[in-house]
This record gives C-alpha cells, sequence and structure tokens, in this order.
C-alpha cells in the first residue's frame, strides 16, 4: 500500500488531532454523531488495543510513586490556592495545569 504525503509536511509541523477521526463532514453524514458502527472508515488511530502507547502505563507507575513519594515527604503538601482557580491551558487536544501552586 503506497502513501502520499501531503507536500505540507515536508515542510511545515503539523498538529494532528486525536479527536478528529471519523468528524470530517466531507467523509461523514452526520460527522458530530456518534456512531459506533461507521463504517468506511480511511484512517489511522493510535491508542487503544495493540496499539495503545507501550510507555503509558510505566509513565502512570512513575507518576504514583514520584507522588506518592512526596506526600510522604511533606505530609502537610496541600493547594496554595483554591482547585477552582488552578491556571488549565487547552491546547486544542488536551487540557493541562500550567501551574500548580502547593504549600506546606
Amino acid at each position: 500500500m503506497a502513501c502520499r504525503w501531503p507536500t505540507a509536511w515536508l515542510r511545515d509541523a503539523v498538529l494532528v488531532s486525536h479527536t478528529a477521526p471519523n468528524r470530517d463532514p466531507a467523509a461523514f453524514d452526520e460527522p458530530d454523531r456518534l456512531d459506533l458502527g461507521r463504517r468506511d472508515n480511511h484512517h489511522l488511530t493510535f491508542g487503544v488495543g495493540a496499539h495503545f502507547c507501550l510507555g503509558a502505563h510505566l509513565a502512570r507507575l512513575e507518576l504514583q510513586t514520584a507522588i506518592g513519594a512526596r506526600l510522604r515527604h511533606f505530609p502537610g503538601l496541600r493547594l496554595a490556592i483554591p482547585a477552582e482557580q488552578l491556571p488549565w491551558s487547552d491546547a486544542g487536544t488536551h487540557w493541562a495545569l500550567t501551574e500548580l501552586m502547593v504549600t506546606w
């Protein structure tokens, strides 16, 4: 199977959204309707099954270990501001904290 890459990919940065598959109005009727039985999907996705990120489990384990160790070392660790005031960034494909202010 041959693959033809858009010429933009040869010279420009391209952001691929993992939320976009199955939502192309040029390819699907009612692209915003959840249709688990939709056919004729001519795209690739990586994130479940055999293609799930191999490092995801290790990353979760590392975070759980590091956060647990930090909480044991600083038992009084707590947010410095109310949780509702935490600054979040919408990067288009995911939400992320931009800053986590804590005190102990």
